[in-house]
């Protein structure tokens, strides 16, 4: 079994990089940018697998 802390890095990582992708963009930048809302939604998936 991880370390606990392991997992807050992942999420704390996973949080960083969706400030990263959605830096200087409005909504409708985001909404209309498939590429952006993939790599959002592949690290929300990972925050939500690591709080399990």
């Amino acid at each position: 079994m991880r370390d606990s802390g392991i997992y807050l890095t992942d999420i704390l990582d996973a949080m960083e990089k969706i400030g990263l992708f959605l830096q200087d963009m409005s909504y409708e930048q985001f909404s209309s940018d498939e590429k952006t809302i993939s790599a959002v939604r592949d690290k929300m998936i990972i925050i939500g697998e690591v709080g399990k």
